[in-house]
């Protein structure tokens, strides 16, 4: 059964995010990054973001949909010797979602995921009932 999945998972990896090499724009969901002029954008409205807050989505865009460990972001984005400074992420987290979330109080982007990281949601996910039945909103 794996063997049969196996193509739709990584046909399901390529599509969510794309990069196009002549200008290093990455495009996943609502989110448009570009690497070279340093902007964002999410539904088309320009980001004025910090470097760090930046250099943060541009790791959450490349990495959609995974769950990213505390150290890992820490590591990736400030080095391995602020492996163990998860309230300093916590605090870019929290910049970067009142930045890019409708209710930052209730993220529909970057999710935590107790006790192992965040994940980051490029598209909006509507609950339309109890069951939890999912409409994602292009």
């Amino acid at each position: 059964m794996d063997e049969l999945l196996a193509p739709i998972r990584a046909t399901f990896r390529r599509s969510t995010v794309e990069v196009t090499r002549e200008s290093r724009v990455i495009e996943a969901g609502d989110f448009r990054v570009d690497t070279e002029a340093h902007t964002a954008a999410v539904d088309g409205l320009d980001l004025q973001l910090t470097p760090e807050e930046f250099e943060l989505l541009v790791y959450f865009v490349k990495h959609a949909n995974q769950c990213l460990p505390h150290r890992k972001l820490l590591a990736e984005i400030w080095g391995s010797n602020c492996g163990e400074q998860t309230q300093y992420l916590r605090v870019f987290i929290h910049h970067l979602r009142k930045k890019i979330e409708v209710n930052p109080a209730k993220p529909n982007h970057i999710l935590s995921q107790p006790w192992l990281g965040y994940r980051f949601q490029p598209w909006l996910v509507i609950f339309q009932n109890r069951k939890a039945k999912m409409e994602l909103v292009a």
